[in-house]
């Protein structure tokens, strides 16, 4: 009877330490943000991966921005919106490293439609008018090329008419930069309310939508002023 106890109290003993030393690996699990702000460059190969995948996180949430000022958008109140900048939203982030390894984890070329950008007849073109069938916003996965373009310095607009739901996420990739210039969560359909940006001449432009909650048809508009 003494070893049984003596046994029971053994496991008891090994099951509380096990599940002492569970709850303490759990409390010490870093967040996401703290993830992120970790040092990239002298980070082990493993993390690393962990890092840019915590950065990719918080730059694809819900906080617009724009890179040197390229993007803006009208409030529905008829004010210009000014997009914050990423280096100020990020100090010390690469947007080019973290727009890479995020397209590593979607197929960012699943759609893509190449078009003329401007027709020398008309004052204004539509560059793009279509149906693009739409996935849910998350970090990994943050929607497809729906339109390329090459800039010839014009402001461009870049919005949806329809959504299957109310709000959709709208970025635009410069091939030239390697990177995102300009990303916008939780946008509302209409013109004003898009991404409204200044292209670079001879830059190549990608134009790129997810939907925000419900994945569907959507109607997407990019034209010039």
């Amino acid at each position: 009877m003494k070893h049984i106890k003596r046994l029971s109290a053994l496991l008891l003993a090994v099951c509380m330490a096990a599940s002492l030393s569970v709850s303490a690996f759990a409390a010490a699990a870093p967040t996401a943000e703290e993830l992120a702000y970790l040092d990239l460059e002298n980070a082990a190969p493993e993390l690393q991966d962990q890092i840019l995948a915590a950065r990719c996180e918080l730059v694809y949430g819900d906080q617009a921005w724009t890179v040197n000022g390229t993007a803006y958008r009208i409030l529905p109140n008829g004010s210009k919106e000014v997009i914050p900048e990423f280096s100020t939203l990020f100090p010390d982030w690469d947007v080019s490293k973290i727009t890479t390894y995020a397209q590593t984890k979607w197929d960012r070329n699943r759609l893509r439609t190449v078009g003329i950008y401007r027709s020398a007849s008309r004052s204004s073109s539509i560059g793009y008018d279509g149906v693009v069938n739409l996935p849910i916003a998350s970090s990994v996965n943050l929607g497809y090329n729906f339109y390329s373009f090459t800039g010839d310095g014009s402001t461009v607009y870049a919005y949806a008419k329809t959504l299957p739901g109310d709000k959709y996420n709208i970025a635009i990739y410069d091939e030239d930069l390697k990177s995102d210039v300009c990303y916008m969560p939780n946008t509302i359909p209409g013109r004003d309310y898009g991404c409204i940006f200044a292209s670079v001449n001879g830059h190549r432009y990608d134009c790129r939508a997810s939907s925000v909650g419900l994945s569907g048809h959507a109607k997407m508009m990019v034209e010039v002023e």
